[in-house]
């Protein structure tokens, strides 16, 4: 253990963090350190082989947690080493998202320089390297890549020692099968020059895989991820950080996808074997949840897969197929070699204390609901005509019924003059908008009542730009002060409003409102302004909802401090999609449970056999349909209409 917290030699301490979080960080970065740096260079057992060809680790810390700084440590001290032994190249590429590109730029306000400032380098010529390291980003403009372009000028005049920034979306065209993936040769990617590659929310690659289960909704792209492969395949011995605070949405396969890309070309070292495991760990699972309603003996399946998850993975083998052990130093008193334990080996995971939300239910008026049954009838009878999906337009509809109104823009054809015309007939009976007002009235209800204290802004989340610009109006009406973060903010101009709002919140005794939409769910921070979250609208992806309450719940925040508020429409698709992302967050709470399912599982093979079957039923109804069920949908005022 001693051998763990002194592999670094600096040590990030940023004062704006809690204490505890420090120590995990650097916790992080020392196991991270060993996996990619020590693991794969043991000799003294064949039991390391399993790790020869590993090229990183998943640092998968909850939102908040300072993913940038581990990674900067980890960099650091690889830095350090390059230093003392008098080598002439260092260099990483750093892959993020334009939104959040402005964190790796080195300014006085970013997270590059509030690092440097912060770390504890006692070698002043060593420490000043590190500065020209980190601020190459800033001081040499052709080390951020913004277009498939810019790598032409960059391989002819790379620096010896820098950090490159791109993204995405400027990576080169590529060519290839998936993981065979290469850029295409005239855009002049260099090859073979960075020692470190960084994906900054990695989860972006999540979906390079066509869904075939039953929440597909068609195929979804791979172009990112068979960038990323390129990207690897083209420096074949750097070192590789993916950051990812939600390594998986809807499926366990994502994360089997992002944990792929840290050895793609082996089919026998620890990622095959933590691949192969969760497949059959899944399978598993499913059988188990499909002979519950049969009178076989499923606890006998069930001790089987908490032996494989806690113990020994070999019982998830045929005993011609069974993964190598971890070596001796690596398992844990009473433990073996466990699912979980070769999880841990690629993926370092710390939790925060859970936030305390409350779901606000909004009861409808008879005339709310006919209004919201009329509208819902509307839609639901152009999927029956095979012409578009629904759930989009439904979830406009709980939001702010008026944002439907491009929906039932006039075609060519009769049938959706008429449709429009319903429309039209409808919204002039409800008084224009009256499910949006209904949430409106309870918005600002808690604004007028929120506690004026040292973080005075109350941050409202928002899918669609109709209901924000009339929440914009309608709150600037009541009086309050308003700032809107959506798509027309330029990305240069985010940090201004930000620190416009922290300005604001200083100054004045009175609340204000940020309003953010789906842009804002990324990469940047609320924390010194915001304890109040109000979720306007809801989404059917968990990791959504937690990146939202990200923003605010990170750093200095504490869980205790936050307000966490959910308005939903009684007996409407707002609770059909809660009830999505409250199914699919058991899922993932399931298999990144950091070592509970040995409790879970316990507790469950300790219950009597009936209980048993109840608990293992609750806990197996992970199937999700993301279309909507009518019984989910006002079933008895259906009937009354």
């Amino acid at each position: 253990m001693n051998r763990i917290k002194n592999i670094l030699d600096c040590d990030s301490k940023p004062k704006i963090v809690p204490k505890g979080i420090i120590k995990k960080q650097q916790l992080t970065s020392a196991m991270a350190w060993q996996i990619t740096n020590i693991y794969p260079n043991r000799k003294n057992s064949n039991s390391w082989n399993i790790y020869k060809n590993l090229r990183g680790v998943l640092i998968a810390d909850e939102v908040g947690f300072g993913k940038t700084f581990e990674a900067l440590t980890i960099i650091t001290k690889s830095f350090l080493d390059v230093l003392k032994q008098n080598k002439r190249n260092f260099r990483v590429l750093i892959v993020a998202n334009p939104a959040i590109r402005s964190k790796w730029e080195w300014n006085e306000d970013s997270d590059l320089a509030c690092f440097f400032n912060q770390t504890n380098i006692h070698n002043v010529k060593d420490k000043k390297k590190l500065e020209q390291l980190l601020s190459s980003v800033k001081t040499e403009p052709r080390h951020i890549v913004k277009s498939k372009k810019d790598w032409k000028n960059l391989s002819k005049n790379l620096n010896t020692k820098c950090i490159v920034l791109t993204s995405v979306q400027a990576l080169p065209t590529t060519t290839g099968r998936k993981t065979e993936a290469k850029f295409k040769s005239i855009f002049r990617f260099p090859q073979n020059k960075f020692d470190w590659i960084i994906a900054d929310e990695a989860h972006i690659v999540k979906s390079g895989y066509a869904q075939t289960d039953e929440e597909s909704i068609g195929t979804i792209s791979n172009s990112a991820v068979r960038k990323l492969y390129a990207v690897l395949n083209s420096q074949t011995k750097a070192k590789l950080l993916l950051l990812s605070a939600t390594p998986f949405h809807n499926n366990v396969k994502e994360l089997k996808q992002l944990i792929s890309l840290l050895d793609h070309r082996r089919n026998d070292g620890i990622v095959s074997i933590v691949g192969e495991g969760l497949d059959r760990f899944d399978s598993m699972f499913n059988e188990v949840r499909n002979n519950l309603g049969k009178e076989n003996n499923f606890e006998e399946d069930l001790k089987l897969i908490s032996e494989g998850t806690n113990n020994d993975l070999g019982k998830f083998f045929i005993e011609d197929d069974q993964p190598p052990s971890r070596p001796t130093e690596l398992q844990k008193s009473g433990q073996k070699n466990g699912l979980d334990d070769y999880l841990r080996d690629v993926m370092i995971r710390n939790t925060k204390e859970k936030l305390n939300e409350e779901v606000r239910e909004i009861e409808l008026s008879e005339k709310d609901k006919l209004n919201y049954l009329l509208l819902r009838d509307l839609i639901l009878t152009r999927e029956e005509h095979g012409k578009r999906m629904i759930s989009t337009q439904l979830c406009q509809l709980v939001s702010n019924d008026i944002s439907l109104k491009s929906a039932f823009k006039t075609k060519k054809n009769s049938q959706d003059k008429k449709r429009e015309n319903i429309y039209k007939e409808i919204v002039d009976y409800s008084y224009n908008k009256s499910l949006y007002k209904l949430k409106l009235n309870d918005l600002v209800y808690i604004v007028r009542n929120a506690e004026l204290y040292k973080k005075n802004i109350i941050t409202v989340f928002c899918r669609f730009i109709g209901a924000i610009d009339q929440l914009e109006n309608d709150l600037m009406k009541e009086g309050s002060k308003v700032w809107r973060l959506d798509g027309q903010v330029k990305v240069s101009e985010r940090k201004k409003l930000l620190d416009e709002i922290e300005i604001y919140n200083k100054g004045e005794r009175q609340i204000g409102v940020l309003l953010v939409s789906q842009v804002g769910n990324e990469g940047l921070d609320f924390d010194k302004f915001s304890n109040t979250i109000v979720h306007f609208d809801g989404h059917y992806n968990p990791a959504v909802i937690t990146q939202r309450n990200g923003r605010v719940y990170r750093r200095g925040n504490l869980a205790k401090d936050i307000k966490v508020y959910h308005l939903v429409l009684k007996d409407t698709y707002d609770q059909r999609i809660k009830f999505i992302e409250e199914e699919k967050k058991k899922l993932k709470d399931f298999y990144l449970g950091d070592s509970n399912l040995e409790i879970l599982f316990g507790k469950i093979l300790d219950l009597e056999h009936s209980d048993k079957k109840k608990k293992l039923q609750k806990l197996l109804n992970f199937s999700i349909d993301l279309e909507p069920k009518k019984k989910y949908l006002m079933p008895q005022m259906k009937k009354e209409v």
